[in-house]
């Protein structure tokens, strides 16, 4: 069966679609459905059909791909299936636009943090790299490298790879001291509909506008619904099923997603009515996984006539946060006053180090 199985709800036509995340290639060369994660897994079963070395590459930022040996070339090769890509190790940091911060491999002869290949300037990388010390990283992946060397490999076979790894660590080394230059024309992300690759921030910098501050206006202008009482607006979402509009769908189970959180610093939900009423308090609902995405720290901003704002409700990174999955938390306004219009502006995340967006079931607002 599947290691998990995700359920999606549509609050539309209020369908429920099963997606089994299956990990055997087998199993995963029958039914032909998955992600970044099951592609990795059947192309490495295919290598290794082939008699090739494969292993498996993660980034802590939400992608895997596939490493090769090459003979030819002496070295381990960048290769994603799902992107079409060859030794193009700088796709996703100047490419796509993603900000790396771990990417470790995975493979039968040994354990490796990559990040340096993957990254231009690996001290940038270091500013987001919090989960655990540089040097227990380091002795940890050595000692499950021995480990697996001393379980897997004996004689002649053991000497080779042990030389492979220490090769490579030298590689690692002087990629993290010295940085690369990116190639030219990497482009954004190819897999997955415009619109998912569009709320993730990966179709690119080119199709941004560049990486300074008109692209990240741009993404900015967000998403907008006519709702039933009321117009949202929304910074980003992930389609088709984290949606804006489940922040009012009344269902704990849903979402709304916006990876742009981590290329902008910052995310908002707005709400829009036809005439003007008075906010008394508001209900955050924690949505089903990953706390490190949880909102941490965000102004709710009332616009009583035309776009003046004015700040309604500030809460800090002091606020100590949800304690659970499906947690509701009721604030209230100190000062309420009659807006037409309010916006949620998010500047914070639970553990910024590990989130790769921003996530929120539900909000309810009391008048």
């Amino acid at each position: 069966g599947a290691a998990r199985v995700e359920v999606y709800h549509c609050p539309l036509c209020k369908r429920f679609t099963r997606f089994p995340r299956f990990n055997d290639p087998g199993k995963l060369l029958e039914t032909r459905r998955g992600r970044c994660g099951e592609w990795a897994n059947c192309f490495g079963l295919l290598l290794r059909s082939l008699g090739k070395e494969a292993r498996w590459a993660r980034d802590w930022t939400d992608h895997v791909w596939t490493e090769v040996y090459s003979d030819k070339l002496g070295r381990w090769v960048h290769c994603d299936p799902c992107e079409e890509a060859w030794d193009k190790p700088l796709l996703y940091s100047c490419g796509w636009g993603k900000h790396l911060s771990y990417v470790l491999a995975f493979g039968r002869h040994g354990v490796a943090d990559v990040t340096a290949r993957y990254v231009p300037r690996f001290w940038e990388a270091l500013e987001a790299r919090k989960l655990v010390g540089e040097d227990w990283l380091e002795r940890k992946v050595a000692a499950l490298t021995a480990q697996i060397q001393s379980m897997m490999l004996e004689g002649a076979d053991k000497a080779q790879w042990e030389a492979v790894y220490s090769a490579e660590r030298e590689e690692l080394r002087a990629l993290a001291s010295s940085g690369q230059e990116a190639a030219e024309n990497l482009g954004g992300r190819q897999s997955g509909s415009e619109a998912w690759r569009s709320e993730r921030g990966e179709l690119g910098l080119a199709a941004a506008g560049g990486d300074g501050d008109e692209a990240k206006k741009k993404k900015k202008k967000g998403r907008e619904y006519k709702l039933r009482d009321f117009v949202l607006r929304v910074s980003g979402e992930n389609p088709p099923d984290e949606m804006g509009f489940c922040l009012f769908d009344g269902e704990t189970e849903t979402k709304w997603l916006d990876f742009g959180f981590v290329e902008t610093g910052s995310a908002f939900v707005e709400v829009e009515f036809a005439e003007a009423r008075t906010l008394i308090s508001y209900e955050m609902t924690s949505a089903n996984d990953e706390p490190p995405r949880d909102p941490s720290a965000w102004i709710l901003r009332g616009f009583p006539n035309g776009d003046g704002g004015e700040v309604l409700h500030d809460v800090g990174e002091t606020w100590r946060g949800f304690k659970a999955r499906h947690m509701k938390y009721r604030f209230f306004l100190p000062s309420p006053k009659p807006c037409k219009r309010y916006r949620f502006e998010f500047v914070g995340v639970r553990d910024r180090s590990q989130a790769n967006s921003i996530q929120l079931a539900q909000i309810n607002l009391n008048f």
